[in-house]
């Protein structure tokens, strides 16, 4: 009983509630409007709602899975590409073998060695050697020099015959010269003496031919490198009968050049002043009353030096056939003199 009664009253109420209704009330929508980007110190642009862009977020997911899905190959097709790529591997194998073995090949035959290129710690090695090997040589050749100057002296002493002269003489002049500069241009003073001359024409050349006046007799002649390319050469003149030695002094400048070819020194000296035998000296002034005097200079060192007389007097550069000719009649030897100032004093015109 109590059961069918509280059914009536929840259908009394069902019914009562579908009869009560709430009455409806209109919607209203809030105006609203889209702005661009604000911009700094204005606001943006008005966009229109229906033509704003809209954003979607990527699917990555499905992108990195879309690249990492294997295309489906075919197995006739996977089979062929295999098949390929053994080839290859095959051929470029195959290729670097035979790159290798004519690299190989190309390297044994075409090989150098570089052992002998020099290097600046090899120059540095062999320049003293070059340097003490030079010294040994120059020191061999005054050793033989000296030997010869030696017989030279003796021979003249002896008188003897011009042939044993000129043969010494000849083996003088075919050893190695040294560089006549070391004479002309140093700083130290350097005296020879006149030891032997071919003819008075010689010794006219490159003096002042007074003693070819009557009762006049060349005693002496001495070459002297004063340094700085200054010479000078002292002749002694003995005057017959009770009249003291003369001493007359030619003072110049010396310059010179090296004929290549034939390693001749083609020497000019010029004469530009004069001492006297009352030691007066007279200056050349104009350039007309200066004397040059031409030689060539065919061996040198500080022990000897030979000169000759060159052909041609205006051109010193054309040389002898034979230097020794006419039986040496155009050489002067003149040999190192180290007691100049006792050897004056000897002649009494120190």
């Amino acid at each position: 009983m109590s059961t069918a009664r509280s059914l009536f009253v929840c259908f009394i109420c069902f019914q009562g509630a579908l009869a009560f209704r709430a009455p409806a009330f209109p919607t209203r929508h809030s105006s609203s409007a889209l702005w661009g980007k604000v911009k700094r110190g204005k606001l943006g642009r008005e966009i229109d709602a229906a033509t704003a862009p809209v954003r979607t977020k990527k699917n990555k997911k499905s992108t990195i899975a879309s690249k990492k899905t294997d295309a489906n190959i075919s197995p006739a097709l996977a089979e062929w590409m295999a098949s390929q790529e053994e080839d290859g591997v095959t051929t470029s194998t195959d290729s670097l073998r035979t790159a290798s073995s004519t690299t190989t090949s190309s390297s044994a035959s075409t090989y150098t060695s570089f052992d002998d290129e020099e290097d600046p710690s090899n120059r540095k090695n062999k320049k003293p050697m070059k340097q003490s090997a030079r010294k040994a040589a120059e020191d061999a050749r005054d050793v033989r020099v000296k030997v010869l100057v030696k017989e030279l002296q003796e021979s003249l002493e002896s008188k003897a015959p011009f042939d044993v002269i000129l043969n010494i003489i000849g083996e003088i002049m075919n050893l190695p010269a040294a560089n006549f500069k070391q004479l002309s241009a140093s700083a130290a003073r350097q005296d020879f003496r006149l030891a032997w001359v071919g003819s008075d024409e010689a010794v006219c050349h490159v003096g002042t031919g007074l003693h070819k006046v009557p009762l006049a007799r060349l005693q002496e002649v001495f070459l002297s490198f004063c340094g700085r390319n200054r010479v000078e050469i002292q002749e002694v003149i003995r005057i017959l009968g009770p009249f003291p030695n003369v001493k007359n002094t030619l003072q110049g400048q010396s310059s010179f050049t090296r004929d290549l070819e034939s390693d001749v020194v083609q020497w000019r000296l010029t004469w530009d002043s004069m001492v006297d035998g009352t030691g007066k000296e007279i200056l050349a002034g104009k350039d007309e009353n200066i004397q040059r005097v031409d030689l060539q200079v065919y061996f040198s060192c500080p022990t000897v030096l030979i000169a000759v007389v060159p052909p041609d007097a205006d051109n010193y550069a054309i040389k002898r056939a034979d230097p020794l000719e006419d039986q040496g009649q155009h050489v002067l030897v003149f040999v190192r003199e180290d007691n100049l100032n006792e050897q004056l004093e000897a002649l009494r015109v120190g």
